[in-house]
């Protein structure tokens, strides 16, 4: 759950924040991508939902 909110947390910064900390939005939500597709994490799909 730690991670999924990690992700969350960055999915709402601006893009200048991300590069300053070497994330971009591509990054952030195929990093978030990734934890939801884990067994284990497939109730935490409705904090992405909406993105495409």
């Amino acid at each position: 759950m730690a991670a999924a909110l990690f992700y969350q947390h960055l999915s709402e910064k601006d893009s200048e924040f991300l590069e300053s900390n070497n994330y971009t939005k591509e990054e952030v939500f195929s990093g978030f991508e990734q934890l939801l597709r884990q067994p284990w994490h497939d109730d935490l799909l409705y904090l992405v939902k909406g993105h495409e």
